[in-house]
Formats: structure tokens, C-alpha cells, sequence
């Protein structure tokens, strides 16, 4: 007997999404202020007009609302203002845009103009408990409509809102009535872990308990979203042949549902959904959909004047604590005497919004978004689902719908400029990100992308110029104000807390909570769906310290995406990550994009921004200097734009190895990791390891380094075995190794880059442990020029760019020339002049006798260094391929080959065949341990 699962998948974007079949209608007239005029309260209280109270309160009554953009909120707007006008008070009406720190302001102006009473409509339940404490430490009485504030924000006088269990319940029960208590159902879902969705599931829940007989057979997320309903169903209907209803937790996912089974020819079905929004009326009475809850926002603003009335003049009982609405509904039999002014007030049967005919399929999307892509019938994964995401405009009681006809403009910049130090790094930039596309912003390291991208989200505020978003002014003071306008960066550095959990670094600062305490189940649950998406199966409840870079990496794509943006900012996001990983990335930003959502995607990878980008913006030294209208750019192009000159980017054979072997690992293994690895690395080699990312890759090399212990197996230097049990000895003995996380594990970012050249060699090059101001000047200064290392060397290294860092880091391992040189992910976030310098200094490095060991997400990075390649999939040695044998294809089979067992075995055929120069090692058979994956990191130690 099928029941609604307790968890579910995660949504993974709860875009301003369009082709609802809904529209807005206007509120009151915003000034420039964001102060809406009180409308029929100004008119009838003329005392409003010159600042004092009306006859009818002994003072202005304050309303602080999150937008006046939803049908919702103009409605509960509208029943304050017919209240208020009644009774001959003034009402003070501030609308936010959406803001969450605007809205704090807007509370706190508000109780500067001596208001009696404060009405808050906040989407946020942050922002709402912010507002409740400004206006209870300034003593007046907060009413809350819609959105509760979070525990523990102050006093209410009253809470008002829709009680959607019951709604949810009532309708549920009406539908399988009208199924004669029998059959299977499919349920869509909103946004998941929004309020509205949690309440409309439970009472959906508690309906199916008392009907055993329905079955549930399908379940999506379709985010209150037509269009994507409409997709959704179509999956659920070829599936499903028996399906005999659909609830849809929104009106727009009902329809959008209803044209799905219409399309198909699936007669007889029932299609319900819960608003009682203007285009549901008229799906009811065409037939298309069977019946709607209507709720009463108009209703529930005049109820919260009446309450402040009464506190303000002195005359009101004492308030209830929470007051729920009732819904009502609406099904065939009674639409044709019910009027949907009722409740949205006498302006909704004049909103603008398609009609819910039964033209089949769903309503255009607007000018501006390309039509969502419909998917193949078939099972689905489900989809992550995030905790109530503070800048939703989906998430409240009432649904906020954006304007179905209206174009969007995108996110805009225009004329940015910034400064630092008198240095300026953006001039007079223009940018804009259009809704449904995907920009790609290109250029060197230092050429103003991170600037640009840090205003954008809120980072950095700009010395001068302006941006909109969606048309209207967007001045973000910090990334919270970024996501309260629905944009949101991922940014190419790792900001995790190394000590708390993956759940708990995803949902930080916005956990679900029950019964005022963290719900901690239900937040490993939807991590672990969010990371599901992503195809990852990394443990939420193990702490993120001891994670590979990629697995951080996705954790931060996971943390961004489950906040629901409009406008997504990628920067470097694959830049640890391998072919299929990044693959499964750009599926995340494909499914934005189809859904609407602005994507602006930096990277030094330009194939990547190729594949990817609609169109293309370059930089150089902080200016526009180039733009192109598509992806289908020649890379060279791209290339010169970056560098401003001709440059050559390709890959030089390296010269042939010695014979001498280095290094020799023999039966290496560390439990649950990987085991039974084989090589062997001869002087002037450069041994490439290739694989997708979790195959053990990393955690090879740093057992060779010392940073981890093996359990078994031995490493040989010379033909001499190391006991390696830490990183000074594997210093030592001459190896060394420069990890993947430079900022977290390579260098020292608040010393200097001559500091970090230095640091771990001070005890060895000075006397009684120190080092000279002079010797260390000297020292920098020969790996600068060594290095081509540009910048002021007395700066801290974190003012350098990321290339001239990775140099840093580079010459802080070669101030002493080693016998093996191990470097995992080289060119990581550095641009593409850079990689090629830093190409230059392996290979001369192996030309020098060192044996270099590079492990490396990027392949053609790999190939083109290396003699050899020795490929790992899920913690065991798949092969080792000679350069010849080395072909994108050869090594992919080869890394897939542990997650197919009945992949083609040519590969690996090919992978024991030795070569002239070298002997290849054989791979080994066994399977390395059921979870082998990642070991627990320690970070490089810094000193000798």
C-alpha cells in the first residue's frame, strides 16, 4: 500500500519561474522610496496627505510587505487598505522588491514615523524576525500575515495566516471521494521544504492515511511551476496508465497537469490544486481541471487592520495567538456562485492572465526565455530538496506568482567601476546576464572576472555605476542581499567549515527546524538527495574535513543551488573536477537555464565555455574588450582576446626518460581507499594518473608523500624502501609534493610570497633555525626569476592572482631540486598563459632528471605531459598506458571500467603492453573495498 514517502527529492532551483497561466496585479503606486501609497485609506483619511493621524486612530497603522509583486500580497495589501479607509486611518504601506534587508530598513523607518501598530508580511523568516525585534524594542505591537518568524524573535501580538494542512486535507478527501475511494494518484509538489509545500503534503498525507484504498504511484516536483507540471505529467501519464488523478499543490501545476492529459487524450481524469487564483476559476468551469481550495488573502489583510485597530485606539480583546483562515472549495458545482473578488479582492477579476482554455499544452513562456526542453517519458530521479529557502518567493501561505506576460531584463550592469588602493581593476564595465541564458566571462588571471562577479553577488560594492535586476534597481550590500534578489555565486575557493558535517556546511545558518530545534534527520536526508543529484555519494553526516577538493567542490554547488537563485554566477566550478563529473554540472546549469535562470559561467577551461555559453565576454586588464554572440568561437580566438597578442596554446611532446628508475611502488593499499597499486617512475618522467574523481587518485600520492599512512605495501627511492610515516620524511629522502588546495593546505596566506617561499626550509638554510631578512630576499628572488613569479614579493601572497600563487607554491617545493616532484591538479583556477608557463617548468623539470608525478581532473592536461598514464577507478590501478596508447577514449574506458564491469576490455588489453622506454606495471586484479573513495586528509606539513 503506497504512502507518500517521508523524504523526497530535493529541488534543485525555484527560479521566478514564468508561463504560469498567473498573473499580478499592481498594488498601490511605488515610489522611488519603496513606499506604496495607502490607496483608498489616503483618499478617505485626507489627514494621511499632511502627515497626521486620521479621525479614525489615534495613530498611522505601519504595513511592511515583501514585494507587491504576487497576486497574493496585492490582495492581503488591498484588504488593509478597504479596512483602513472604512474606519478613517491612516495606513503607512512600505513594499520591499523582495529585499530582506530593505524590508529591515523599511521596519525601521516605519517605527520612526510614530506608528501605532505593525502589520509585517515577510517572506523571510529572518528578515521577519529582525522586524519583530526593532518593533518590540520600540514597543509597538507586531501582527504577523503569512510568514511566521523564526523562533525565538521576539513577542507577536498575533500570527495570521492559511491553514494549508487542513486545505490540503479537505481536498484530498474530495478527490478520492470523487474516485470512489479507489486508485491511483499522482502528487506535484512545490518548492520542497517551503512552507506552503510542508503544510500541503502533510494534509495530503493525513488524508491518504484515511484511505487505504488510494495508492500513490508517481510523485515530482514541478515548483508551482506550469510548464514544468505539465512536463512532469507527461512522464507520470506514459508510466502510468491507470492513473485516475493528479493533486497539484499549486492551481498553476493543476492546469498545467490538466493540458498534459489532454494532450495525451487521457479522458476522465480528476485535476485538482490548491490558491483559488482567477485562471483556476475558469479551468473549473471549462472542465479542464475539477476543483481548487480558495484562499482569502484579501480577507486576512482586513482582519490584521481590524486587530490593529483595535490594539491602536485601546478598544480591541485581548488577540488570539495564531489565527488560521479557512479555505474554500471551489469544484464544478459551486463556481458558477462563487466570486473570485471574494477573496483577492474586487481588482482579480481584472488581473491579466492566460486563460486556462483547453488548448493543450502550456502557456508560452515569455519574451526573452527559451522554451523549456521537454524531457523523455520515463522514471526520474527525484530531485533535491532544500530546507524553506529565505528569498523563495514561492514560499509563503499564499503563492507569490511572477508576472506571466512580462519580459524579464535580465540582470544588468551598467558602467561599473572599482578600485583598490588607488589601483582601479574594472573600468566603466558593462555586463548583462539575460533570463534563460548562460554568459560566459573569460579572461586572464587579474583581468577584473572575480571583481566583476564579487559585485554582481554582493562581495564588493562598486566605486561607481548601476545595476538592475529584472528591471529593477539592485544595489546588494552583501551576499544575503544578493540572495534575497535571487542571485547567487559558487565561488572557485572552498568555503566550508572543515568541522562540521556536509548537511550541516550545505544548510548552515538555515537549518530545518522542528519544534524550534534543528531537525537534524530531515537535513541529512535532503543532503544527501541534493548530493544524490549530483551523483555523488558522499556521506552528509561525515565532517567535510578529510575531503577531496571535488567532493568539496560539489558540496559548494549543492549549498548554492538548494537557495533557489534566478541568477546563478559558476566561477571556476569544475576547475578540480574530471570529463564526467563536469558533465554532470553542466546538466545541473542546463536544467537552470531551461527553467529560466540566468547563468554566468567563468572559467579558464575554454572548451567548457564553448559547450556552454550562449554567449561569450572577455576582459583584460579590467575592460570589455571583446564579446561574442554564441559559443561557436575558434578557441585561438578566444586566446588572443585574453592575452591581447597572438599566442600559441598546445601541448609539446616531452623529451624521452632515462632509464634509471626513481621511484617504485610495489602492492601499495590503504584499507577502504584503494589497494594493490603498481608503478614504477623513471628519472625524467612525467607519470600522469588519470581517473574520475573519488577513484583514489589523491589519495595515492599522498601516502607517497607521507601525508597519509598505507597499510600496506612498500614505496622505494633509488632502490632503497622508505618508512614513510610523515611528510618531513618523504622531504627528506627528496620527495615532495604540491597538493591540490594551495589556499588550504599550500600556503600561508597571511605571510608574504618570499615567507612562503622560505617556510620550510628556514630551519635547514639557517643558522640556529633562522633565516636572514637578506638570505630570504635572495631566495624569493631566484625563484621569482626561476619562475616567472610577478608581483611584489613583500605583499601577502593572498593579493596575488591565482597563478602567480600556484608559482608561489611551485617554487616554495623546487628552492631544493628533488628526485620526485608530485603535483595534484597544477593548474587549478590559473588561466590559460599561466598553465602554459606552468607546463614549461615540469617539463624542465623532468628534462633535469626529477621524476614528476601529475595527477590531474583536466585529460588533456594529463596527455599531453606525460609518457605514461596510469588510470584508476574506484581505489584500484586499471592500467598503464605508453603516451601512443594514451587516447581520450583509451583512458575513459579504462576509469569507467569498475563502474560498468561489462565495459570493453580492449583497453586494458593495450594497458600492460610495455613500451621501449619503460616497463608498464601490470594492474592488478582485486577490487579495492566496498566505500573506497576518500581518505581522512591532513594538511602538508609546513615546515622541514
Amino acid at each position: 500500500m503506497s504512502r507518500l514517502p517521508i523524504r523526497r527529492g530535493v529541488a534543485i532551483a525555484g527560479i521566478a519561474l514564468a508561463g504560469l497561466g498567473l498573473a499580478a496585479c499592481s498594488g498601490g503606486s511605488t515610489s522611488s522610496s519603496g513606499t506604496t501609497a495607502a490607496g483608498s485609506a489616503a483618499a478617505s483619511g485626507s489627514a494621511a496627505a499632511s502627515g497626521s493621524a486620521a479621525a479614525g486612530c489615534a495613530k498611522p497603522i505601519g504595513v511592511s510587505v515583501a514585494d507587491q509583486k504576487s497576486l497574493f500580497y496585492v490582495a492581503a495589501v488591498q484588504g488593509m487598505q478597504a479596512a483602513a479607509a472604512k474606519a478613517g486611518c491612516e495606513l503607512k504601506v512600505t513594499s520591499a522588491n523582495n529585499n530582506s534587508s530593505q524590508q529591515v530598513e523599511q521596519v525601521n523607518d516605519l517605527l520612526n514615523q510614530d506608528i501605532g501598530a505593525l502589520i509585517f508580511i515577510s517572506q523571510d523568516s529572518t528578515a521577519a524576525a529582525a522586524g519583530v525585534r526593532a518593533a518590540n524594542q520600540a514597543d509597538v505591537p507586531v501582527i504577523a500575515v503569512d510568514q511566521r518568524p523564526e523562533s525565538g524573535s521576539g513577542e507577536l501580538a498575533t500570527y495570521i495566516a492559511t491553514d494549508s494542512v487542513k486545505a490540503a486535507h479537505q481536498l484530498c478527501t474530495w478527490m478520492f471521494e470523487q474516485m470512489g475511494g479507489s486508485g491511483e494518484i499522482a502528487i506535484l509538489h512545490g518548492v520542497l521544504g517551503s512552507t506552503a509545500e510542508i503544510q500541503r503534503t502533510q494534509g495530503c498525507q493525513d488524508a491518504l492515511a484515511e484511505n487505504p484504498n488510494i495508492k500513490v504511484v508517481a510523485e515530482d516536483t514541478a515548483n508551482w511551476d506550469e510548464t514544468e507540471a505539465f512536463s512532469k505529467t507527461q512522464n507520470i501519464l506514459t508510466a502510468n496508465p491507470n492513473l485516475k488523478a493528479v493533486f497539484g499543490e499549486s492551481d498553476a501545476m493543476a492546469i498545467g497537469a490538466a493540458k498534459a492529459a489532454q494532450q495525451a487524450n487521457r479522458t476522465g481524469m480528476t485535476f485538482v490544486g490548491i490558491d483559488g487564483f482567477p485562471t483556476m476559476f475558469d479551468a473549473i468551469s471549462s472542465g479542464l481541471t475539477q476543483a481548487t481550495m480558495a484562499q482569502q488573502p484579501y480577507k486576512m489583510g482586513e482582519l490584521s487592520v481590524e486587530q490593529a485597530l483595535g490594539i491602536v485606539n485601546g478598544t480591541g480583546a485581548q488577540l488570539p495567538a495564531e489565527q488560521y483562515q479557512d479555505t474554500v472549495l471551489i469544484n464544478k458545482d459551486n463556481v458558477a456562485t462563487q466570486d473570485v473578488t471574494t477573496f483577492y479582492g474586487p481588482d482579480a477579476s481584472t488581473c491579466s492572465a492566460p486563460a486556462a482554455t483547453a488548448a493543450g499544452g502550456p502557456a508560452r513562456p515569455p519574451a526573452g526565455r527559451p522554451p523549456i526542453t521537454r524531457r523523455p517519458a520515463g522514471p526520474r530521479r527525484p530531485e533535491p530538496r532544500p530546507t524553506a529557502p529565505s528569498n523563495d518567493i514561492l514560499e509563503s501561505g499564499g503563492l507569490s506568482m511572477p508576472d506571466s506576460t512580462a519580459a524579464p531584463s535580465g540582470l544588468v550592469a551598467r558602467q561599473l567601476v572599482k578600485s583598490y588602493s588607488g589601483v582601479t581593476v574594472l573600468k566603466s564595465v558593462d555586463f548583462t546576464v539575460p533570463y534563460g541564458q548562460v554568459v560566459g566571462l573569460i579572461g586572464e588571471n587579474g583581468a577584473g572576472k572575480s571583481t566583476l562577479s564579487s559585485i554582481l553577488a554582493g562581495v564588493k560594492i562598486p566605486d561607481s555605476g548601476t545595476m538592475t535586476v529584472d528591471g529593477q534597481p539592485y544595489s546588494p550590500g552583501s551576499p544575503a542581499d544578493a540572495l534575497a534578489n535571487g542571485v547567487a555565486r559558487i565561488h572557485q575557493e572552498i568555503r566550508l567549515l572543515p568541522e562540521l558535517s556536509v548537511a550541516e556546511n550545505i544548510f548552515l545558518g538555515r537549518q530545518p527546524r522542528k519544534g524550534g530545534r534543528i531537525d537534524r534527520e530531515r537535513m541529512y536526508a535532503e543532503a544527501a538527495e541534493a548530493l544524490r543529484l549530483l551523483g555523488t555519494g558522499t556521506d552528509p553526516r561525515r565532517p567535510v574535513g578529510g575531503l577531496s577538493m571535488a567532493a568539496q567542490q560539489e558540496i559548494e554547488i549543492a549549498k548554492a543551488i538548494t537557495r533557489n537563485p534566478r541568477y546563478v554566477i559558476f566561477d571556476e566550478p569544475s576547475a578540480s573536477l574530471g570529463e564526467q563529473e563536469t558533465e554532470r554540472i553542466f546538466e545541473r546549469i542546463r536544467v537552470l537555464r531551461e527553467r529560466g535562470a540566468g547563468i554566468v559561467y567563468i572559467s579558464h577551461r575554454l572548451d567548457e565555455v564553448r559547450e556552454m555559453a550562449d554567449s561569450i565576454v572577455c576582459l583584460r586588464d579590467g575592460q570589455r574588450v571583446a564579446d561574442w554572440s554564441g559559443g561557436d568561437v575558434p578557441k585561438q580566438q578566444l586566446v588572443n582576446a585574453m592575452v591581447g597578442r597572438d599566442f600559441t596554446y598546445e601541448h609539446v611532446p616531452p623529451r624521452p626518460n632515462r632509464s634509471e628508475v626513481v621511484l617504485k611502488v610495489e602492492n601499495l593499499g590503504r584499507k577502504g581507499v584503494f589497494e594493490n597499486i603498481n608503478f614504477e617512475v623513471y628519472a625524467g618522467e612525467v607519470f600522469g594518473i588519470a581517473g574520475l574523481v573519488g577513484a583514489g587518485r589523491t589519495e595515492v600520492v599522498r601516502c607517497i608523500a607521507g601525508v597519509d599512512r598505507a597499510d600496506q605495501g612498500t614505496v622505494s627511492l633509488e632502490g632503497s624502501t622508505l618508512r614513510l610515516t610523515r611528510p618531513t620524511t618523504a622531504i627528506q629522502a627528496g620527495i615532495v609534493m604540491v597538493p591540490e588546495d594551495r589556499k588550504g593546505q599550500g600556503l600561508n596566506l597571511d605571510r608574504t610570497a618570499a615567507q612562503n617561499i622560505s617556510l620550510p626550509w628556514e630551519r635547514s638554510l639557517g643558522r640556529s633555525g633562522l633565516i636572514t631578512k637578506a638570505r630570504l630576499a635572495k631566495l624569493a628572488d631566484g625563484q621569482a626569476q626561476n619562475l616567472d613569479i610577478r608581483g611584489r614579493l613583500g605583499l601577502p601572497v593572498s593579493s596575488m592572482s591565482g597563478g602567480n600563487q600556484q608559482k608561489v607554491l611551485l617554487g616554495k617545493w623546487l628552492v631544493r631540486t628533488p628526485k620526485v616532484f608530485i603535483v595534484d591538479e597544477p593548474t587549478r583556477g590559473v588561466d590559460v598563459g599561466a598553465k602554459m608557463a606552468i607546463y614549461e617548468i615540469l617539463r624542465g623539470l623532468a628534462a633535469d632528471g626529477v621524476a614528476v608525478i601529475v595527477v590531474s581532473s583536466e585529460l588533456e592536461e594529463v596527455l599531453g605531459l606525460s609518457h605514461r598514464v596510469m588510470v584508476m577507478s574506484g581505489g584500484r590501478q586499471e592500467g598503464v598506458l605508453s603516451r601512443a596508447e594514451a587516447t581520450p577514449q583509451a583512458v575513459m574506458r579504462l576509469a569507467v571500467r569498475d563502474l560498468d564491469p561489462t565495459a570493453s576490455t580492449a583497453a586494458a588489453s593495450t594497458a600492460s603492453a610495455p613500451t621501449a622506454s619503460a616497463p608498464t606495471a601490470s594492474a592488478p586484479s582485486s577490487h579495492a573495498p566496498a566505500g573506497a573513495a576518500t581518505a581522512a586528509a591532513a594538511p602538508l606539513e609546513k615546515e622541514v
